[in-house]
């Protein structure tokens, strides 16, 4: 990739291939750019279910102006090692 177009903080298109990449941490994924809607598709299936599990909340971390939201398993009472 030459000059990849930034679409998000983690995902570039290069323009001249039609490769969509994702990037986290040292791991790159490259799709086609016909393939990334189906990828996304089951992406999103997922983060749907997940969120429709009950074992499982949102939290949000705040650290100064930027906020991050992530998914967390739901602790009882009776796994709180700090109650006991």
């Amino acid at each position: 990739m030459e000059n990849p177009t930034l679409l998000t903080e983690n995902i570039w298109l290069d323009t001249e291939t039609d490769v969509v990449v994702v990037s986290f941490d040292r791991v790159s994924v490259a799709f086609p750019v016909e393939e990334f809607l189906s990828f996304c598709d089951e992406i999103f299936d997922a983060r749907d279910s997940l969120l429709k599990n009950d074992n499982y909340i949102i939290s949000e971390i705040v650290d100064g102006d930027n906020a991050t939201r992530m998914l967390s398993r739901k602790h009882s009472v009776e796994d709180d090692e700090y109650d006991n």
